[in-house]
């Protein structure tokens, strides 16, 4: 969720997560006065998401980059650097779920937000997914 994204379906699922995220902890903070802690849960999991988001985003941006670039490269060396870049790529994404969990436990156990928070917070991702498909399979009803 950083930039601007060329494609208009991730711009709206963006938007979505976001807007969701927000309109979720003002319930959680109507329906939960005296539970500051699920608001504060809902918008860290929001957070950890779009970070998580953004990360998977930038790595598979330069991940096609880097394999274009190699394209018009001897075979040798397209073979050693495409394989260089999988295994980068790959120790950053297992590095990145290591990360993510060690944020959540310290969330959770640290600064004791709450977990169901947390997860409704994450799943906004899920929650603007679902609502563009909705969006994209009511649009192809109706014009058929």
């Amino acid at each position: 969720m950083i930039g601007k994204e060329a494609d208009p379906v991730l711009r709206r699922i963006e938007r979505n997560a976001i807007v969701a995220c927000i309109v979720f902890a003002a319930i959680a903070w109507l329906v939960a006065v005296d539970r500051i802690d699920a608001v504060i849960g809902i918008l860290a999991g929001g957070a950890v998401t779009g970070v998580s988001y953004s990360v998977i985003k930038l790595a598979v941006d330069g991940m096609v980059s880097a394999l274009t670039r190699v394209g018009g490269q001897a075979r040798g060396v397209e073979n050693r650097t495409s394989r260089r870049v999988i295994a980068t790529v790959m120790a950053k994404f297992v590095l990145r779920y290591a990360l993510l969990g060690l944020i959540g436990y310290v969330m959770i156990a640290r600064f004791r937000l709450h977990a169901l928070g947390l997860f409704v917070g994450a799943s906004c991702v899920v929650f603007a997914i679902a609502l563009e498909s909705f969006r994209v399979v009511s649009k192809s009803r109706m014009s058929s």
